[in-house]
Order: structure tokens, then C-alpha cells, then sequence
């Protein structure tokens, strides 16, 4: 897994490309990761913090974990970044503010236990050191279940009603300011508010903030985004977005524009997602608390943060009362209410495995599941290819034919659905059916993962964020870089990097892990391991051109040469691929790539060493093969068709190696029509030239050019290791040794 090697001291941004010198954010000079905090780190401040470690940092301030020398005790010590200390009215702002703050003592926020100036003009507080994570973080990761979410959104109410006792205002409420800290002793976390009271310190000299805009755009009162002075109902607005959020997994407002952002909370009156809500199980009643907390005339709101906890509360006794409900959700199952409740259309309904009989019209509206030794690949096939491991992509009849996989993951009645590499939008509509035909609605999907960015692995995705409000994307950091641009939401991307040690465990107990493979065929491409089927998702690694079968064989493999020669750039890339699949544990017994056909069992190990020694990319200019030697015979073969078919036949046999648009042309042709070069080695391009030309012709007619083949081959001195009624297999040279 990548690391970052970067930050930006300006906005905190980090990176991973260590040529990188001004950060795109701001064009402030990066420096090295490994100078971030050494500012501060094991030194002593205020005489009496002794710096431990760098915890994390944001757009206002540094955090650390200190011992309090004396004590042994441990705090979080937070260091406000120099440039709030360049105003000469900040120091008395942060003094006024801290010291209110200091003064709140509730078990929902976060203690602060001192505070002051250092020498150097940066401002800290002192705080207790939490042990948890941010809600937004437990959110990125999927829905909460929806009793929890309304006992944490009732905790934090109740703290900051404590502070507007104390008329401390948050100005900055968001599920990143939530902590669940973990509290010995207790299995449940309880809800610390962070940063209180930092906004307004930061935004103004005083008690007003007229005419200062600070803050998050898609969690701001309409009177913070117009820069109006604030009372209390600006953090009950901002509350009503976080428990939006938390309920739903959306937010009201939403734009890539931040300014847009700020005009949508002035102007718009946000509509209630009844599909989303009925769903996920919330009540109707949310709805009309929710939307009474986001009026846009504060005095329309409710008239404290205890009111709306009060009705919060009401709703949470709704949600208890549904026995019918299992008490733990997981992903967008959570609170999910019980299927007689919701439209017909979202009810999976358990469909018999088929054994036996043809496929059905790729029009039927009945999609039957399959196994893999019956499937076609039909446009009415499910194939399940392990238990609760689906194919549901399609076979057109291209040279190159898209994989899609749907994984859901059960126990004890929680499911986590994952869709894997969802194809070219013109597999849309047939993707759709499959996905409903099991788990009943598109938009139960809880995860959509790419392995890389190309339009016919990716670009459904967006598609399915669409359909789907609640849908995150997982991929490598460089994969969401391009595949953003087909209108994937930035909010509901996770990026791989963020999982430690590339493994995510499920709610269910079930782990994924993610396996880089870099430059195969690009620098973020990275496969997904399921540990209890063991199936392998490869992407485009191990990938097939010219392959109609979903179950791969020695047949396929001309394709699986080709497709890794035009894509992959060199066989060091495979052999680091290739390397990290013979170190999983367990091993895969199923490779399933985006493009071509499966490896099941014992062809796993021989495919991986095979696919591992290819000769592709830029080894192939270096390959020992006479290129003039094979352009000759493919000729010959040509004009020995053109004596069987016609001239006619032939322009169309050349014609149709480009007519395909999915996959690369194998030959250049000159001028007067011949073929004048190969884009893949040239012992493929002739195989194929061959067995085309073969499969075209009428059965009595193949006799003839199968021979006229095998003379050619005779004649520039070609070995073939067999030629079949129905194929023609060149001998391939021997893989080169490293050194050669």
C-alpha cells in the first residue's frame, strides 16, 4: 500500500508523488511527511508538556500527544498554526474563547484543561486525549445502525446545549467534529465534541461575526454562509445536517462548487429523500424534524438544541419499538424495515440455482442463476461462482468482453454487498437486472470497487452513485484521480490507502483485502482478495482478449498473451504482480478478471506462473523473433484465402481485425491493402490471421487452407505445436533468462 511522502504546512494536504513540489490547493511549497510535527516533537512547551508524537492535523491547528511533566499524565495538545496568530486581535479571541470553553465540564466535550500563548505566537489548548475516531470516519465505512445514530446525535445535542448555556457557539458542527471515544470499562463509545468554539475564535475579534464567512459550506447555516451575526440556531441548523447525514448517508446540499454550496444553503429548501428514508427504516417523523431544524429563518427552527434532542428522542422510541427489526444493522441494511413495508420492486426474491435447459431470451424479463460449469453467459445468467459470489456481466460477442461480480457478504442477518469493477455504460441496463435479481434494489449496494480507471471497468459506477444515494466507491487514490471525471461524488469515495494493512473488516466479521498491483496495466490498479471464498479479483490482471467462455482453458491463451502484450508494460511489472498472489494466505482457488475467462483450481498456480514470465510491453522490441519472417507468411496465408473465398472475402477478413472497437487491431495494413506489421508478437497475430480465416470459411472448404497453412509454415520455417480441425498453435519461444 502506497504511503503518502508530502504534506502541505499551509492546508495539511498530503501526497504520494515525491516529485511534487508546490501543493495544487494552494501553491504552498510541500515539504517532506517526515518533517511534519518535528517543529514541535520532543520538545517542551509552556514548561511543563513534553511533546510525544504527531496525532493529526487540519486546516487550523497541529494535535500531538504531550505528558504533562510532573504528572505523567497524558493530553492531546493542540498548536493553532502561525498565521492565526498574525491578527493582533486573535490572542484575545482565543483567550476569551478558551477560557468559556474550559468552563462547559460535560461529559460530551472535550475537556479542555489549559490553554495560553507560547513565545513564538502560536496558540494550544490542552484537551483530553481521546481514544476514538471522528464520525465521519465510522460513516465513510457505512451507515451506523440507526438506533445508534440517534443515541450519538442525542449525546452531542445535549453537549452543545451545555455550551450555549455557557453562550459558547460550535460554528463548525460536522461528523468530523464528533469523536466516539472509547471509555474503559463501558462497551458502548460516547460522543465527544471537537474544536468547540474554535470557529468563532478564529472568525472574529469578539462576540459577533458579522461580515466573516468561516466554516464547512455543506454543514452552514444560511445566515454563516451570508456572513450575519449567529446565536444558537446556527449550530441547531448545522446539527440538522449532521443527523441528516447520519441517518440517510447524504446531505442535503451537495455540489463540487463550495460557493454553489453556500448559495443552495441561502436559497434552497431541501426535499426529503422518501426513498432513501423508507429504505434505511427511518420514520416519517424525521423527516419533519429535520426539515424544521433546516428552516431558513432561525426564529422557524427549534428553539433550542434540548428541543431538538427532545424530538430526536421521540423518534429513537420509535425505532426501539420496531420489534420486527434486527438490533444491529450493518451498511445500507441498516434499520432496513421488513420487506412487506417496502415496494415490490425491492424485495429479493430467493430464485431456484437452474441445472438444466437452454437460456432464455436475452429480452425475458426473468434472470435465473446458474452455476458455472452450465453458464453461457447469457444475458438472462446470474452465474454464481461461489456461495453468495455472482457474475453478472455480459458476453456481446466483442473481442473483448467485460466481468462484473457482485459479492454479498452474510451472517446472523447483516449483509455488506460489494460490486466489483462495474463495466462500460452499455452494459447498464443488463448489469441492473442482475444486481436486483439478487440482493432486489441497485441501491442496496453498499460498495462499488475499480480496480483501475478505464471507462469499461468504471463508468457504471457513476451510474450507480446516481441510482444509489448512499453508494461508495473503493479504489486506489490515483484510480479516483481520473475516474472522478465520470461523475463519481468525491464524499462517498474511500480510498484504498485508508485501510491498515490493505485489509477491511466487515461488520459481518469478514475481511477484504486489497492487493496493489502496480502498473498492471496502471500505477493505482489494484486487486480485491476475498479470504473465505478465495476468490481472486484480478482487474485486468490475468485478463483474456478473444475469449467467448467464461471458464478459461489452453485455448484461451493466445488471448491472454495478446491482451497482457498490448496492455501491461513490462514482464518486472507482472512478476511483482504475479509474486504477491503466490504469497496470499489462503491462496485463490478462482482468478476472476475484468476481461476474458475465469482460472479455477489447480489452473490458479499454473496461470499465475505463466502470466508471471510473459514477455509484454517494452520487453517485446527486445524479443528475439524476425518480425519480416512472419509478415510473409501471414501474407501468403492471406493470398491463399483470397484463391478459396475471393478478394472480396479477404478485404473483409482484414477489415473485421479493426471493425471490433473493444480491442486493439492486430495488423497495420499499407497502402494497397497488405499486412505490413503487427502490434502484438507476431507468433499471436499470425495464430489468429490463421484460425480466423479457418472459422470463416464452410466446414468442406477448410480442408484445402489447412493445408495451404501448413505449407506456408514449412516454408518460412515455422514449428507449429499442432493444428487442429478447428485451431492453429504456433510453438512459442522459450521465455528469455534476466540476464539475456
Amino acid at each position: 500500500m502506497s504511503e503518502a511522502v508530502w504534506y502541505c504546512p499551509l492546508c495539511q494536504a498530503e501526497g504520494f508523488e515525491a516529485e511534487t513540489q508546490f501543493c495544487s490547493n494552494d501553491g504552498a511549497r510541500v515539504r517532506p511527511l517526515t518533517e511534519r510535527g518535528a517543529e514541535w516533537i520532543g520538545k517542551v512547551l509552556a514548561d511543563r508538556y513534553h511533546v510525544l508524537r504527531f496525532i493529526d492535523a487540519g486546516g487550523t491547528a497541529e494535535v500531538y500527544e504531550a505528558e504533562r511533566l510532573g504528572t505523567g499524565k497524558r493530553v492531546a495538545l493542540k498548536v493553532l498554526h502561525q498565521r492565526q496568530a498574525e491578527r493582533p486581535e486573535a490572542g484575545e479571541s482565543f483567550q476569551r474563547e478558551a477560557r468559556m470553553v474550559s468552563l462547559i465540564a460535560h461529559p460530551n466535550v472535550v475537556a479542555i484543561d489549559d490553554f495560553g500563548t507560547l513565545p513564538s505566537g502560536n496558540h494550544y489548548m490542552v484537551m483530553e486525549l481521546l481514544d476514538g475516531k471522528p464520525m465521519s470516519a465510522h460513516l465513510a465505512a457505512g451507515p451506523l445502525p440507526l438506533a445508534a445514530a440517534l443515541k450519538y446525535a442525542m449525546q452531542a445535542c445535549e453537549g452543545l446545549a451545555a455550551a450555549h448555556a455557557r453562550e459558547v457557539l460550535h460554528c463548525d458542527i460536522k461528523p468530523g467534529n464528533l469523536i466516539l471515544h472509547r471509555v474503559q470499562g463501558s462497551p458502548d463509545p460516547v460522543v465527544k465534541i471537537l474544536d468547540l468554539g474554535i470557529g468563532r475564535m478564529l472568525a472574529a475579534s469578539g462576540n459577533e461575526t458579522a461580515g466573516v464567512v468561516s466554516g464547512t459550506p455543506e454543514y452552514m447555516s444560511p445566515e454563516q454562509a451570508q456572513g450575519r451575526p449567529l446565536q444558537a440556531a446556527a449550530d441547531i441548523y448545522s446539527m440538522g445536517i449532521t443527523v441528516w447525514e447520519m441517518l440517510l448517508g447524504t446531505l442535503p446540499f451537495d455540489h463540487e462548487s463550495y460557493l454553489e454550496v453556500l448559495q443552495m444553503q441561502v436559497r434552497d429548501k431541501p426535499a426529503w429523500p422518501t426513498d432513501i428514508a423508507a429504505m434505511r427504516g427511518v420514520p416519517l417523523a424525521a423527516g419533519e424534524v429535520l426539515l424544521k431544524a433546516l428552516a431558513k429563518d432561525p426564529a422557524d427552527r427549534h428553539g433550542s438544541m434540548l428541543d431538538l434532542q427532545t424530538d430526536l428522542a421521540s423518534i429513537a422510541r420509535e425505532v426501539r419499538a420496531r420489534t420486527n427489526l434486527p438490533p444491529r444493522g450493518t451498511m445500507s441494511d441498516v434499520a432496513r424495515p421488513p420487506p412487506s413495508s417496502l415496494p415490490q420492486q425491492r424485495v429479493a426474491t430467493p430464485r431456484p440455482i437452474a441445472r438444466s435447459g437452454p437460456p432464455s431470451s436475452p429480452r425475458s424479463t426473468t434472470i435465473r442463476r446458474v452455476l458455472l460449469a452450465e453458464a453461457t453467459g447469457a444475458d438472462d445468467q446470474v452465474v454464481e461462482l461461489a456461495p453468495d459470489v455472482y457474475w453478472v456481466g455480459r458476453r456481446r460477442g466483442q473481442l473483448l468482453e467485460c466481468n462484473a461480480f457482485l459479492r454479498v457478504f452474510r451472517k446472523g442477518g447483516m449483509e455488506v454487498r460489494v460490486l466489483v469493477d462495474p463495466g462500460p455504460p452499455e452494459d447498464y441496463a443488463i448489469l441492473k437486472r442482475k444486481i436486483e435479481s439478487v440482493i432486489g434494489s441497485i441501491d442496496r449496494l453498499d460498495y462499488v470497487f475499480l480496480n483501475h480507471q478505464d471507462p469499461d471497468v468504471a463508468s457504471n459506477a457513476a451510474s450507480i452513485q446516481q441510482a444509489s444515494r448512499h453508494t461508495r466507491v473503493i479504489c486506489s487514490e490515483d484510480t479516483f484521480r481520473l475516474a472522478r471525471f465520470y461523475g463519481l461524488d468525491p464524499k462517498r469515495f474511500i480510498a484504498v490507502e485508508s485501510f491498515a494493512g490493505g485489509i477491511f473488516a466487515l461488520p459481518t466479521g469478514h475481511t477484504i483485502v486489497f492487493v496493489p498491483t502496480p502498473f498492471c496495466h496502471f500505477r493505482g490498479a489494484t486487486m480485491l482478495f476475498d479470504p473465505e471464498s478465495r476468490v481472486l479479483f484480478s482487474g485486468d490482471l490475468f485478463g483474456g482478449a478473444r475469449s467467448s467462455q467464461l471458464v478459461a482453458n489452453e485455448r484461451s491463451w493466445a488471448g491472454i498473451e495478446m491482451f497482457h502484450q498490448i496492455y501491461m508494460p513490462s514482464q518486472r511489472a507482472l512478476g511483482l504482480a504475479a509474486g504477491r498472489v503466490q504469497r496470499l494466505t489462503p491462496s485463490p482457488t478462482l482468478i476472476a478478471p475484468q476481461h476474458g475467462g475465469f482460472f479455477v483450481g489447480d489452473e490458479v498456480e499454473s496461470v499465475v506462473e505463466r502470466v508471471g514470465r510473459l514477455e509484454v510491453g517494452l520487453d517485446l522490441p527486445d524479443s528475439p523473433s524476425d518480425e519480416t519472417q512472419f509478415v510473409d507468411a501471414a501474407n501468403d496465408i492471406a493470398r491463399e484465402y483470397e484463391e478459396i473465398a475471393g478478394a472480396d472475402r479477404t478485404r473483409e477478413l482484414l477489415a473485421g481485425f479493426a471493425t471490433d472497437a473493444s480491442f486493439t487491431r492486430l495488423f497495420a495494413l499499407d497502402a494497397k491493402g497488405r499486412i505490413a506489421s503487427f502490434k502484438v508478437a507476431p507468433r499471436l497475430a499470425l495464430e489468429a490471421l490463421a484460425n480466423d480465416a479457418l472459422a470463416s470459411l464452410a466446414v468442406e472448404r477448410r480442408g484445402d487452407l489447412r493445408r495451404a497453412i501448413q505449407l506456408i509454415m514449412r516454408q518460412h520455417e515455422l514449428e507449429p505445436t499442432h493444428s487442429s480441425p478447428g485451431s492453429v498453435v504456433l510453438k512459442a519461444a522459450p521465455p528469455r533468462k534476466p540476464n539475456d
